[in-house]
């Protein structure tokens, strides 16, 4: 079963049209995502998110991420995969 997997003790804040909420931290394809409700966001490195309008402002994870190519943050635990996307 492909799932996304729970980043233990990290969280984010988003933010879209003003309002702010909390939001836990997921792996998913070696990436990282934010929970928007029932759905999931891709975090980039530049405060931006897969989707048009949601932004992140703080990070909070233990170990940080790294960053590949692309600007996308890297899960913990996973190792920087070179692709086209």
């Amino acid at each position: 079963m492909i799932e996304f997997t729970r980043i233990d003790d990290a969280t984010c804040v988003l933010r879209r049209a003003g309002y702010f909420m909390t939001a836990e931290l997921y792996a998913f394809d070696g990436k990282v995502f934010a929970k928007y409700y029932n759905r999931f966001v891709r975090l980039s490195a530049d405060h931006l998110t897969s989707v048009d309008g949601i932004r992140w402002t703080i990070i909070d994870a233990p170990s940080g991420f790294e960053v590949d190519s692309f600007g996308h943050f890297i899960a913990p635990g996973e190792t920087l995969r070179i692709a086209a996307e």
